[in-house]
């Protein structure tokens, strides 16, 4: 389970220790904050507007698509997703 609870993300992991050894259980939760904290960072280190089809759920469109349009457009008097 995971929220966000005074603008901090907040996570707990319930399992059976019967099942699941409580090392493996850390090692997920490890992994999971480390690739949260990868993703934060890639996100903050990307200039200007970046835009991915989920940004645009209503059509069917692939990435190398929306890059090629994007890249058609004058996006200068726009605002930032």
């Amino acid at each position: 389970n995971a929220t966000v609870i005074d603008g901090r993300l907040v996570t707990q992991y319930v399992f059976d220790e019967a099942v699941l050894p409580e090392a493996l259980v850390a090692d997920v939760a490890d992994r999971t904050m480390a690739a949260l904290r990868d993703l934060l960072g890639h996100c903050l280190a990307v200039e200007g507007a970046q835009y991915t089809p989920s940004d645009f759920s209503t059509v069917s469109i692939e990435q190398h698509e929306l890059d090629a349009l994007l890249g058609d457009l004058d996006l200068s008097g726009l605002s930032e997703p």
